[in-house]
């Protein structure tokens, strides 16, 4: 659905075959509408492309995205404040463990995790939909599919990295 949608978009506005830049949890479904609707996509960037098995993929529907709904004590900003600094820091962002830890200068500033924190919870009752639809998609399986020119970014030391090879 989010694909067809994203097509019937860039159809509506007339815009021809176009350059796609996705990244993280975007890629599934950016992958998904190239295979889908691939004579819209000219070339497509991946830049840290979700390559998570069906198994990791159903832990991370469980654990990935925390209910943020507000409560009165005030645990969602909590939540929400933690899941967003450790997503710079860990992947995915629950992982405790030491094999979790991205090798890179994460970016926590006081002023991006405040806008990244007001955006999320301004839609805390939706926020997870597309994430939960990315986690749907089988990117290796879709990816033979894709007749676009490809472009895959990668960070040798960043485990967020993983699947680019």
């Amino acid at each position: 659905a989010y694909a067809d949608t994203i097509a019937r978009t860039i159809e509506s506005l007339d815009l021809g075959q176009v350059d796609l830049i996705a990244e993280g949890l975007s890629t599934p479904l950016a992958v998904c509408l190239a295979a889908s609707h691939g004579g819209l996509i000219r070339t497509l960037v991946l830049d840290a492309v979700m390559m998570a098995e069906r198994d990791q993929r159903t832990e991370m529907r469980i654990n990935y995205c925390p209910d943020l709904r507000p409560s009165r004590e005030g645990a969602h900003l909590h939540r929400a404040f933690h899941m967003l600094r450790d997503i710079e820091a860990q992947w995915p962002w629950y992982d405790g463990s030491n094999a979790a830890i991205r090798k890179i200068t994460p970016r926590v500033g006081g002023q991006r995790l405040h806008v990244r924190l007001l955006e999320t919870l301004k839609q805390h009752a939706h926020y997870a939909e597309p994430i939960q639809a990315a986690l749907d998609v089988d990117v290796a399986g879709l990816l033979t599919s894709v007749s676009a020119k490809v472009a895959v970014c990668r960070a040798a030391d960043d485990v967020r990295y993983a699947g680019a090879e």
